[in-house]
């Protein structure tokens, strides 16, 4: 297997300095030798105070450990999906294969072993975009081998530079394209939260993504049991405010060198996507229209969107 280099870390971050320093100090335990930090900007005093303390922490710790770690702070705040975005772009302008870690996640240490597996196992299978930490559905569909499927789950996750590439344009990609043989309801679904993160009346990237991996037949890998912990519920989030299934659900323990390599594993990804689509991104039936309602719906009420740009302007803009 041919894995190119050695596995970096990309830590997005906003408040959380005090996990961020876990996760510096866990991914150093696991032996990753670059680290990249990327702060997005305060919106108000506060935020900016906060920062200051914890990133002199964070250099000064760096300094002492002879950390070879990349920061990256920007001065203005341009949200979510730019800043995860343009962060991906730094590291992949430099480091082959890395993990993204945003800052309300706690991945365990099997964490990187199934990355590393992951990274050297399906770096020249052109379907496969990426792999996850994530299984939360282990107890209803058990198997013991990395589960492929076409819906991206990105509380930490791992992809290589230029399949990277893919994955940006992909979720940039203006068009809508339905194919009879798959889920319509989960791609007009898909389709909708596409159109508004675009268009810039939401602040997010992963619809995007899932849209374009869905309905391009790409595939995510998924371990066999969950790796990462999610606490975005707590006092510094910005979009979470209910900690809710699946916030807070442990990870566990996962062995690499014993999984098993079945040859047909179409029936388990068929029942894990199923419970992805219904109580992850919440599919129903009804959403079958809903690209087409949410288009006429905006369009009639004319709401103003929450950025006076487009989400590719933002990412082209000259102030980032």
């Amino acid at each position: 297997m041919n894995s190119r280099e050695d596995l970096s870390v990309l830590i997005v971050g906003f408040l959380r300095g005090e996990n961020i320093r876990k996760l510096i100090e866990l991914s150093q335990s696991n032996s990753i030798q670059s680290i990249y930090l990327s702060i997005d900007g305060p919106r108000n005093q506060i935020e900016h105070n906060l920062q200051e303390i914890f990133v002199k922490e964070i250099e000064e710790y760096s300094a002492a450990s002879k950390l070879d770690l990349k920061l990256w702070r920007r001065k203005s705040n341009f949200g979510s999906a730019v800043s995860v975005i343009k962060s991906i772009d730094w590291i992949a302008s430099e480091k082959k294969n890395f993990v993204i870690l945003e800052d309300d996640l706690v991945p365990n240490e099997d964490f990187y072993d199934f990355s590393r597996f992951c990274c050297a196992s399906y770096v020249n299978d052109e379907q496969v975009l990426m792999w996850s930490g994530n299984r939360f559905f282990n107890e209803e569909n058990r198997v013991n081998y990395p589960l492929p499927v076409h819906l991206p789950l990105i509380w930490g996750w791992g992809t290589w530079s230029d399949k990277w590439k893919e994955l940006r344009s992909g979720i940039l990609d203006g068009r809508i394209g339905f194919s009879l043989r798959r889920s319509l309801s989960t791609q007009s679904f898909l389709a909708a939260g596409k159109f508004r993160a675009q268009d810039g009346r939401i602040d997010a990237w992963d619809l995007p993504l899932a849209s374009y991996m869905f309905n391009q037949n790409r595939l995510c890998i998924l371990p066999p049991v969950n790796l990462v912990s999610n606490i975005g519920a707590d006092i510094m989030a910005t979009h979470t405010v209910n900690d809710t299934w699946p916030l807070f659900v442990k990870a566990e323990h996962l062995l690499v060198s014993e999984f098993e390599f079945p040859k047909d594993v179409k029936l388990a990804t068929y029942k894990e996507e199923k419970l992805i689509r219904s109580r992850i991104y919440k599919v129903k039936r009804r959403h079958i229209f809903s690209v087409i309602l949410v288009k006429l719906l905006d369009s009639i009420r004319k709401i103003d969107p929450k950025f006076n740009e487009t989400l590719e302007a933002r990412l082209n803009s000259e102030n980032i």
